[in-house]
């Protein structure tokens, strides 16, 4: 077998740590557990990273003082993830023009996950 990379590591003790509160199925895959909050959590902050990329600078960064344009706070937007709608907070800008590419404005369905009504029709 052949030896863990640093990076190897550092996931399985990640994965450690999550599982280390683990007290049944639910608290896992439930609607409140790790697994849910984890999808949220990856997402939005995909999405701050988009918002940082569209505006040029990152959160608390004097560089976008005066700039022009700024975050403007965050949204509320119900998503399909997996199967599951989660409710997501997606950040604003000032200038209203942010789009979005990992979800766009407008749609309902994390990009790269099949509709469960599309993956459950039959041929």
């Amino acid at each position: 077998m052949a030896k863990q990379t640093q990076q190897e590591k550092r996931k399985q003790k990640l994965i450690d740590e999550l599982l280390s509160d683990y007290d049944g199925p639910e608290s896992f895959w439930g609607d409140s557990g790790i697994f849910a909050d984890l999808k949220k959590r990856i997402v939005e902050r995909t999405l701050d990273a988009e918002m940082d990329d569209h505006l040029g600078y990152s959160k608390h960064d004097p560089k976008g003082n005066n700039s022009g344009n700024s975050r403007n706070g965050r949204g509320k937007k119900r998503v399909v993830i997996d199967s599951d709608e989660v409710e997501l907070t997606p950040p604003r800008d000032r200038n209203s023009n942010f789009e979005p590419q990992l979800i766009p404005k407008g749609k309902k369905y994390f990009k790269g996950f099949i509709p469960l009504r599309v993956v459950s029709v039959r041929e």
